[in-house]
């Protein structure tokens, strides 16, 4: 018991502020990279309440090492009761709109918690105004926050915390035990709701590093970042090949069945071909209607698989018009990697014959440099293979959907 006696008295106080600074500090940080609304007080409210509990401990710390006779150790554990509350609920309005009259009359509950705690100069009473106050916080507050759960635990923990120092007051036998149990509690709960901001900055970071790579409409991965991976391959000497299609008479599409079933069926073909790669490579949408592939598994037999895709397509994305059944179809072209193609070059040649599925009959897979290629087209530009002609299939793209 000689270490649980540590914990009495002003060595508990200065136990109890030597923890929580670094976990504050530390929530403090964290916090600062948390987005906030524009027109929002909710940080200048956590800002402001985070350094008022570090300057308090901080207080405490210096009292306790320079033994200063200092009032705060007679209120420390109701000053810092009050002071995690009104944290927690500024975490609360990082997330919730409240009216200024509401944060007035909660500010305003709990300072007068406080008072009457410090005037009935009962530890009794402190303790059980500081568990009514949870009890409130917790039904009213907890179920709107992220991570409701852990919100919810953080302040089973702290109330735990409470009710341990409760208990260290009406009993004298195993008081520093139960004192102990309050500071490792009280400790827990702040490394929670630490842990809880975390948590949320990371969903944020990984949402907003998701959303900058990746298609919005169709859940692929954007042009930008499909590019950059090919380019990754091709300095990593990979054995890669990338798939190109085009949905074909999409425009018609379009301006028939409307814009809204235009982007189902783009959602429709961009499914197909995740299910399709996964396990073997990336899909992308690179423009429109256009989606590719970057296929990365030299065993994958590639002639299989884009008809296998064709097929998918033509079979899950037509559908049932007023006028009858409505074909979906999509012209593909694939290529393997040679040496020295730059990753404009490399998709521009899947992108080639997909033009040259489209140009003779859609609905079809063409591979680049195949017998479907005509000779003028399948040469080379003397720079590492890119194919003549590709000016020419733009400019005649649009003519043939």
């Amino acid at each position: 018991m000689t270490i649980l006696n540590q914990v009495i008295g002003v060595s508990g106080e200065f136990i109890t502020s030597l923890l929580l600074v670094p976990v504050l500090i530390i929530l403090w940080l964290i916090t600062r990279k948390i987005p906030s609304r524009k027109d929002s007080t909710s940080h200048i409210n956590i800002f402001v309440t985070i350094w008022i509990t570090i300057a308090f401990h901080i207080i405490v710390i210096c009292a306790a090492v320079m033994n200063s006779h200092f009032n705060g150790f007679a209120y420390f554990y109701p000053i810092s009761d009050l002071l995690f509350i009104f944290m927690f609920y500024s975490g609360f309005l990082q997330f919730n709109k409240r009216a200024l009259m509401k944060q007035i009359i909660f500010y305003s509950a709990g300072t007068l918690s406080l008072i009457i705690s410090i005037w009935s100069k009962s530890e009794t009473v402190m303790t059980c105004m500081t568990l009514a106050v949870v009890a409130g916080v917790w039904y009213v507050y907890s179920d709107h926050m992220p991570f409701s759960k852990k919100a919810k635990w953080s302040l089973y923990i702290f109330a735990f915390s409470k009710g341990s120092m409760l208990i260290a007051i009406l009993l004298s036998n195993g008081q520093p035990l139960f004192i102990f149990l309050g500071i490792t509690c009280l400790v827990m709960s702040y490394v929670l709701v630490l842990s809880m901001n975390i948590e949320y900055l990371i969903t944020i970071l990984k949402g907003t590093y998701e959303s900058s790579i990746s298609d919005p409409l169709t859940g692929l991965y954007n042009r930008k970042y499909f590019t950059d991976c090919v380019q990754k391959c091709i300095i990593k000497n990979l054995p890669a090949a990338i798939i190109f299609i085009d949905i074909d008479n999409f425009k018609k599409l379009n301006d028939s069945q409307g814009h809204a079933k235009g982007d189902e069926i783009l959602r429709t073909v961009a499914k197909i071909f995740l299910e399709e790669t996964e396990g073997i490579g990336i899909s992308g949408r690179y423009g429109g209607e256009e989606i590719v592939a970057l296929i990365v598994e030299p065993e994958s037999d590639l002639e299989v698989l884009t008809e296998r895709i064709r097929a998918r397509i033509e079979q899950e994305a037509s559908f049932d018009a007023p006028d009858g059944r409505y074909m979906i179809t999509a012209s593909m072209g694939y290529t393997h990697y040679q040496p020295d193609w730059s990753p404009t070059q490399f998709i521009k040649a899947a992108d080639k014959a997909m033009y040259i599925a489209k140009r003779t009959g859609k609905n079809k897979v063409v591979r680049y440099g195949s017998e479907d290629f005509p000779s003028s087209e399948g040469q080379t530009d003397g720079e590492g293979g890119v194919i003549s002609g590709f000016t020419k299939s733009y400019e005649c793209q649009d003519e043939v959907q």
